[in-house]
């Protein structure tokens, strides 16, 4: 679920491509050149800034755009699962809320303890709440689904 990412994970396997190490020395490497081209200069120590202050921000940041891509892809898996029969029913065991942008305009739906069931034809998503409030909705009219 979306907890997942703090699970510790086992090795796999090798893997595939190129080395990532390699990929991220490219990386710093533009990097330091935007901030030549941007500053005038490469960073350098005794900038008269905290170099601390500015990790500690960037670090912010970074969790800020980790947690949206975790939240995203896990979304868009149960949309697409949804969508594809690959899975017609998910349950959420604690309090979740749904926001749905449809295709015109933003719903925000607060629901706990849901089920969100697919139907094949026609392509229904029905939110499940505990007192058996059912809420259905065109899947094709779904442009996102973002449950958290």
């Amino acid at each position: 679920m979306i907890d997942d990412a703090l699970n510790i994970q086992e090795k796999s396997h090798t893997g595939i491509g190129p080395s990532i190490a390699s990929l991220i020395a490219q990386d710093i490497q533009k990097r330091s050149d935007y901030g030549k081209e941007k500053y005038g200069e490469e960073l350098k120590a005794f900038n008269d800034r905290d170099s601390l202050v500015d990790a500690y921000q960037e670090a912010l940041d970074l969790a800020a755009y980790l947690k949206q891509s975790l939240l995203e892809a896990k979304s868009k898996k149960i949309l697409n699962d949804l969508a594809n029969n690959k899975c017609l029913q998910y349950t959420f065991d604690k309090p979740v809320t749904v926001i749905i942008e449809f295709q015109a305009s933003t719903t925000i739906v607060s629901l706990t303890n849901i089920k969100v069931i697919a139907s094949p034809e026609p392509k229904v998503i029905r939110f499940i709440d505990e007192n058996n409030v059912i809420v259905s909705y065109v899947l094709s009219e779904i442009k996102n689904l973002l449950i958290y």
